[in-house]
């Protein structure tokens, strides 16, 4: 009779193989090995510094897991401040250990608070002012919010009105945080907060597109982001730069809007015609910082190297009838939805009906284009795709990611 597994063996088998292999790692650097048997006297026997890169990997891993976890359970609006060993139960947490450690290097970081009696919460604002830094969102009535860089129980703090500088939504700001008499945050019981916005540290956007008008003798660009919120913006270049009422325009800001001052730029280019199609596409592009429709010459040049390899192999299959690695459906009818003008033939369906010795009905088969077999990682092709993330389609103009 075969012998049963023990609890313990039949947990470890369960374990991921990444989990297992961590887990001898640490066993392994535990366990002192002398470097020589002619240890000097004064000197201390050392670890091999032999270590397993799968165990740094692998515990990285499991803390930024683990960070995640805590912080999305501890921000919830039904959470109740508790103990380590309570939220280890909530959470089903399958190495204590290694979670403690967790939320002891998360309190140093002071992305979490954790009390004298082991209490795990938000940190608060607390006593007194202190500074901070975050992401501001501006409104179209003065005031605004900013979401802290380091998730905080009171939430989002208030900009009121006179206290945004010249921020705009998007940029991260530097705020001076003070207790307000007349407003508080989520969870914050009789502690309220507001803030004052003292150094703008990076802007989200520094270039806009809008339309140009003539008000009181001088040129405007009424832009078109939201952040600016239709707030005109003084161009003194417009003459120079054959710009006309009515012309769409990229412009950069000079001088940004506060209070009830207006802001100042610069025209860096003319579009044209508002309102026309192909104008308002450049705008776009313009205003989204869209990549060009054109590549580096080292994605074109591996581009022709792939097309180049495929053509090969194609007639080295008309030559022997088969590609190694890949099933020949060539007598199959295979079918794309597409227009006859279509480039990206990336999916497609065939569907056919099984003998009935192999039980009948049909086979539906979708056939998914094999990018990766022409781009290898880290290519030049590999890291533009990443950098475009997505191909964009805009009226009578496609940018592609590939």
């Amino acid at each position: 009779m075969p012998r049963p597994r023990s609890r313990a063996r039949s947990g470890w088998s369960r374990c991921s193989r990444s989990m297992r292999e961590w887990l001898r790692c640490r066993a392994r650097i535990r366990r002192p090995r002398w470097t020589s048997s002619k240890l000097t006297s004064g000197l201390h026997p050392t670890i091999s510094t032999r270590r397993c890169s799968v165990q740094s990997r692998s515990t990285r891993r499991m803390a930024q897991r683990f960070k995640i976890r805590l912080l999305r359970h501890i921000s919830h609006d039904r959470y109740l401040p508790t103990n380590v060993a309570q939220i280890i139960t909530d959470l089903g947490v399958d190495d204590p250990e290694a979670f403690r450690d967790s939320i002891n290097a998360m309190a140093k970081e002071g992305l979490i608070h954790v009390s004298d009696q082991g209490v795990v919460s938000l940190p608060s604002f607390g006593d007194g002012e202190q500074i901070i830094t975050g992401t501001f969102r501006g409104s179209n009535r003065g005031f605004g919010f900013v979401t802290p860089d380091t998730t905080v129980k009171e939430g989002d703090l208030f900009i009121p009105p006179g206290s945004t500088m010249d921020a705009l939504s998007g940029d991260r700001v530097r705020v001076r945080v003070r207790r307000s008499s007349r407003r508080g945050g989520r969870g914050t019981g009789d502690k309220q907060f507001s803030g004052e916005v003292i150094e703008i540290l990076e802007r989200k956007q520094v270039s806009f597109t809008g339309t140009i008008e003539k008000r009181a003798g001088r040129y405007v660009v009424i832009p078109d982001a939201r952040e600016l919120q239709g707030r005109p913006i003084i161009v003194r270049d417009a003459e120079s730069k054959y710009a006309s009422p009515g012309d769409k325009v990229v412009f950069e800001i000079t001088e940004y809007p506060e209070d009830d001052r207006l802001g100042e730029g610069v025209i860096v280019r003319v579009l044209g015609e508002a309102g026309e199609p192909d104008v308002e596409t450049q705008a776009i592009i313009a205003a989204y910082n869209l990549p060009s429709r054109e590549f580096p010459e080292a994605c074109v040049e591996q581009a022709r190297q792939a097309t180049r390899d495929f053509d090969l192999a194609i007639e080295q299959f008309r030559k022997d009838g088969r590609i190694e690695g890949r099933l020949d459906l060539t007598n199959d009818v295979v079918c794309t939805i597409d227009p006859p003008d279509a480039k990206d033939y990336d999916d497609a369906i065939s569907i056919k009906r099984l003998p009935k010795q192999d039980g009948g009905g049909w086979e539906l088969s979708v056939h998914i284009a094999d990018v990766a077999s022409f781009i290898e990682p880290g290519s030049p092709l590999d890291v533009e795709a990443y950098n475009r993330g997505n191909s964009v389609y805009l009226p009578r103009l496609v940018i592609p990611m590939l």
